[in-house]
Order: C-alpha cells, then structure tokens, then sequence
C-alpha cells in the first residue's frame, strides 16, 4: 500500500482497506445427513411413522416464536408470493415507512428452495433421506447497534439453516458514530473521512473478531426455540463464510482526475491482462478452467471484473473513490501459513483456507494481497511522456 499511495501522491487524499459484502451461513452439521436425522428421533423416542407429524410441529412452533406474529401486529410483517422479489428494497421501504433507527425493521416470509429431509420406504423399511425441496423461509432485517443494515433468514423446516449478511463498510459507518468521527458516505462507499488512519484503525478490528458469538447472538431474537426445539439432541451452529468482499478504496482530490485515469486503466486491464495475469493477481497457480474478463456499466460508472472460477477481481469507480475488490465464495484455492486444525500446537505450514470463520483474518491477507497486485499492475501503465 505505500508504494501504491506514494505513486498517487498528490492525487489520492485517503485510503481504507476492508470487507465489504459478508455472507455467512450456520449449520447443524450432525443433521446434514439422514443419520444424523435418525439419531435426532432416536434421541427423542419418535418413531419414523411419525416422521411428518413431529417435525411439521416443531416448524409450526419454530414460526410461532421467530417474532412472525409480533411483526404482523407491528404492522412490519410481509409475505413474498415470488423469490425473486427484491427483499433489500422491500425492506428499505418498510425503514422508510416506520422511520426506523435501530432494532427489527422487519420480517418477509418467502418459500424458497432448500436441502431437507423426507420419509420413503427402502425394502419395506421406513428411512429418512435428504432431498431438495421448498419451504418457508423468514428473512430479519435490523439496522443492528454494532453491524447496521443486516439480514438474518431462517430455513423453518429441517435442518433449520440460518444466513445472516452484513457489510464491513455499514459496520465501519457505525464505528465511526461512535467515535464521533465526521463522514460522508454514498451507499457502502466512504468518500471521506476526516482521520483517515483512524478510519482504517477501526476497519482493521475486523479482522479479528469473535465471529462465533456475534453470529450466535444474532440468531438468539429470531429462532428462540433453538436448542430447545432439537429435545434431547441439542447442537450448536457451526459457522462457515460463504461470501466475503475485501475492498481496498482509493479516494481522490478530483472526480475528473480519476475518470480520465480509469479511461486508461480501463483500457489496459480488458487490452492486456490476460488469464496468466488473473491467477497471478490471485496468487493462484495455472490451472486449466475458465477465466473470464468483463466491461460492463453498472449504472454508477464502468466496471472491469475478471473471474476464474467462483472467485473473482474487479475494478470501479464512484464519485471520486476508485474501488478495487476481491471476492472469495471458494476459498479451498487459496493458501494460508497456520497449523493444522487437529494439531493446534504443531508446525505451521501453507495449507488451505478454511470455509470456517476461524480464517476470516486469512481471507482478509488473500483479498488484501491481491488488490494490492492488482493496483501496482494498473498505475504501473501512468505516463506523463506524451508520444
């Protein structure tokens, strides 16, 4: 990074690396599979002939207390007949509406599909077996005192699957009201900050946060019954990132400087980076696969983004802020230097990046480093030689 800001001296007045976009999902890792399931009603004296009654009780008793009821009487409840209805606006609109600063904003309802169990008959014996499915789903929105505007949806039938989403930048924002610290935002976008280092000293905590009891937390007020509703076999939600956006923000003195260096940087990133650069810049090793490269306007200005297969690079601009993101959904691709899992105390060598949150920090290195490689590669093509 003192590299990158020291070749924009004089043109950039601030910087803030962090995550942006998070998504999050919990599970009961031991119900993911039928025996699990059968070990659930083992533990509990059901018989599996009773298989559709006992668990449609225990998902009527789920919606019961997951606040559905309580929504509707606060006049913020709503049922989404399509799944491609666009909650965030939907949502937005009701915050609006009541005028909302802090607490639940609301609850959406929506069948969507999911992984579940279901009752056949194998050879005469009744078994329980995983499927693919729809069911009720019920999405929590909150502007949260620590993380903002956040989501938590809960899958009401078996296995009882939560995701939550939160954004880093949403977080910071909160961070820095606390602090009392001066700001301008556009969307998920700091376009200055008055103490910059200070910014960046908040956003770095991130890194390093216990994820486990935050998380945990937030599923508290919107599944109640848990672990209550297991009986006999109670299990705690194992927590694993399934999206994570690290961005690094380059905020300029002048919108016009930016927009006629990106004409530049635009045209060399969709010119010369080819797939070799890609991995490069991801610190992958060349595999064979797609890798695919896109110019495309995104309303707000035009977006270059490369991907190589789930994750993905890209570069943006807004305003006077030049974004350049990483975005990790497969993180098996990538290295970290740690111990291993079941020998806490051993060697630590380069190993994969777990999908857990106990690599939230690593994730962070990978996203960090690759923007940093990508920003070098870009102003590395600034000339002040006219031809």
């Amino acid at each position: 990074m003192e590299l990158i800001l020291a070749f924009l001296a004089g043109a950039v007045v601030g910087s803030l690396c962090g995550f942006d976009r998070l998504i999050f999902k919990g599970k009961l890792r031991q119900l993911y599979s039928p025996e699990g399931m059968h070990c659930l009603f083992s533990a509990n004296h059901v018989l599996r002939k009773d298989f559709e009654s006992y668990t449609t009780s225990i998902t009527d008793n789920v919606l019961a207390a997951s606040l559905e009821e309580e929504a509707i009487k606060l006049g913020c409840f709503r049922y989404l007949a399509s799944v491609n209805t666009d909650k965030d606006a939907v949502a937005r609109a009701f915050a609006a509406e009541r005028k909302v600063r802090e607490g639940l904003v609301c609850v959406l309802k929506c069948v969507e599909p999911c992984w579940t169990f279901v009752l056949n008959s194998v050879d005469k014996m009744l078994v329980i077996q995983g499927k693919e499915r729809r069911c009720a789903h019920l999405y929590h929105y909150y502007l949260h005192p620590t993380f903002g505007w956040c989501y938590v949806r809960l899958q009401t039938w078996f296995p009882f699957e939560v995701q939550i989403y939160i954004n880093g930048r949403e977080w910071l924002c909160r961070q820095l009201d606390q602090q009392g610290l001066p700001y301008t935002r556009s969307g998920n976008k700091i376009l200055h900050v008055d103490d910059w280092q200070q910014a960046q000293s908040l956003l770095n905590r991130q890194r390093h946060f216990d994820w486990v009891s935050a998380l945990n937390a937030m599923v508290g007020p919107v599944h109640p019954l848990h672990p209550r509703h297991l009986g006999n076999l109670p299990l705690d939600y194992s927590w694993t990132n399934t999206q994570c956006e690290w961005a690094s923000d380059f905020v300029f003195a002048d919108a016009d400087d930016l927009d006629r260096r990106m004409q530049t940087w635009l045209q060399h990133g969709m010119s010369n980076f080819h797939g070799l650069d890609v991995m490069r810049f991801l610190n992958l090793h060349p595999r064979t696969g797609e890798i695919l490269t896109e110019l495309r306007d995104v309303g707000e200005g035009l977006r270059l983004k490369h991907w190589v297969e789930q994750n993905s690079l890209k570069m943006y601009n807004h305003a006077n802020l030049l974004r350049v993101e990483t975005t990790i959904n497969n993180p098996d691709v990538f290295k970290t230097y740690r111990v291993k899992e079941t020998d806490p105390d051993g060697p630590k060598d380069w190993r994969m990046v777990r999908r857990g949150v106990a690599d939230m920090a690593a994730r962070a290195e990978v996203g960090q480093a690759a923007n940093e490689r990508y920003v070098q590669a870009l102003i590395a093509v600034a000339s002040k030689t006219e031809l």
